[in-house]
Parts: C-alpha cells; sequence; structure tokens
C-alpha cells in the first residue's frame, strides 16, 4: 500500500503529508459547514432528521459552530506538522462524525470523503512521528 501510506524518508515528505493532513481537517470543516448550513435553512438536523425549532436550533448552530472552530484550530496545528496530539484529536472528530453520518443514513459520498479524510490524516500523524527522528537524524549529522 505505498500509494495510500508512502514511505518517508525526507523532510519534503514530511511536508507533503502534513498538507495531506491539512486538506483532510479541511474537508472536514467542509463537511461540518455543509451541515450547519442545512440546520440553518431547514427545519430539520441532518444527522438525526428530527424538526428542532427556537432555542434547539440556536443551540445546535452553536455546537456546530464551535466544532468547526476546533477543527479548523487542529486543522491549522496537523498543517505546521504538529499532529502527534492535533491529529489524534482531529481523528477522534472524524470518527464521531463517521459515526454520526452512518447513523443518519449511509451514502457512498460520505464513505469515500471519509476515506480520504482518515487517509489524509493517519498519513499527518506518521509524518509528525518522523519528523522528529529526522530533525535528530540531521543534527546529529552537523555534529559529525
Amino acid at each position: 500500500m505505498n500509494g495510500f501510506f508512502p514511505k518517508i524518508e525526507s523532510f519534503e515528505t514530511v511536508k507533503d503529508m502534513a498538507k495531506q493532513g491539512m486538506y483532510s481537517g479541511l474537508i472536514l470543516t467542509a463537511m461540518l459547514g455543509l451541515g450547519l448550513a442545512v440546520l440553518y435553512f431547514t427545519d430539520g438536523t441532518p444527522v438525526l432528521g428530527k424538526a428542532v425549532y427556537g432555542q434547539e436550533k440556536i443551540y445546535s448552530m452553536a455546537g456546530v459552530g464551535t466544532e468547526i472552530a476546533i477543527v479548523l484550530l487542529l486543522t491549522w496545528r496537523v498543517s505546521k506538522g504538529k499532529a502527534m496530539v492535533s491529529g489524534v484529536l482531529l481523528t477522534l472528530i472524524a470518527v464521531i462524525e463517521f459515526i454520526s453520518r452512518v447513523l443518519a443514513g449511509p451514502s457512498i459520498v460520505s464513505f469515500v470523503l471519509f476515506f480520504w479524510v482518515f487517509r489524509g490524516l493517519i498519513n499527518a500523524m506518521r509524518a509528525s512521528f518522523v519528523y522528529d527522528r529526522l530533525k535528530l537524524a540531521d543534527q546529529a549529522e552537523e555534529v559529525f
């Protein structure tokens, strides 16, 4: 599976993997934004399918907006190559979203999007673990 999970041997590969994680976070943000738009313009929630009115709708929108802000913050951290904790949290949010979308009614589009999101996030976490090792090896070469 070298195409989906390539070997990480250089800093350029680490940067590419961090970009993959960033794009995955942005895809997740777009999916959350779409859910927020559906909640705003209709009377039903995208996941539960029940009618939501008044305070409940405002609280639901505030919750999704907070989740979008958290995902964007974690995506920024992943894009900077710091995906050890941020990537795990972002993957956890993606898993929760995936489960809620499957419970609402699975579609092939959501499966494909979540596959690419998980792939990018896993590659970003792999890259962040290898980055420290490459940095130490680079420092050791400078010393000797």
